[in-house]
């Protein structure tokens, strides 16, 4: 019995992809609109191919953890923010905040960006390329604005950990920025 080879390895990766993609695209579609369907697999394919993504090196154990600690997070907030606004004598001090990244940029510092709004009663609002703007609300702002920099320091090491990667400057480094 014949086996039946591809001659190119590269066309491995192109039949490879074709099938992903129609795939995908049977799944999102309901496995209507082929017309449109083989046009948009095409271009999916040919954008891979040509313009090929950087795998993520991810930290299985590492991730594991950071995991647990998203979710943790997650309740940590939904509570804190929960107190916060049902809480009637509680005075409310917000603020804005801008943290200097210590992130490399990519896709770490992507979902640092995203899981800041985890965090008590923070909300990251504005974007630059070597620090973001958040929004927060605590009872003492001082005290909110230390604390929220230690956390955000923190939050970047465990992101930086489950990426296998590392973070510039040290814990003392953010202390002295932000007054700590």
């Amino acid at each position: 019995m014949t086996r039946f080879t591809i001659p190119f390895p590269g066309l491995r990766r192109v039949f490879f992809y074709l099938l992903l993609f129609s795939f995908v695209w049977a799944v999102v579609s309901g496995n209507q609109g082929w017309e449109i369907g083989a046009l948009a697999v095409v271009a999916a394919t040919l954008t891979v191919l040509f313009y090929p993504v950087q795998l993520l090196q991810v930290r299985p154990l590492k991730f594991i953890s950071f995991s647990i600690f998203f979710f943790y997070s997650s309740l940590q907030s939904a509570l804190a923010v929960t107190r916060i606004a049902f809480h009637p004598a509680l005075p409310l001090y917000p603020f804005w905040m801008t943290y200097r990244f210590h992130l490399p940029a990519g896709p770490s510092r992507t979902l640092f960006v995203a899981i800041i709004s985890l965090l008590p009663g923070t909300l990251s609002a504005d974007m630059e390329e070597s620090f973001i703007r958040v929004h927060t609300i605590g009872a003492d702002s001082t005290a909110t604005r230390e604390r929220l920099a230690l956390q955000l320091y923190m939050l970047e090491q465990r992101i930086a950990k489950a990426f296998g990667q590392t973070v510039s400057g040290d814990r003392g480094e953010v202390q002295r920025e932000y007054g700590l």
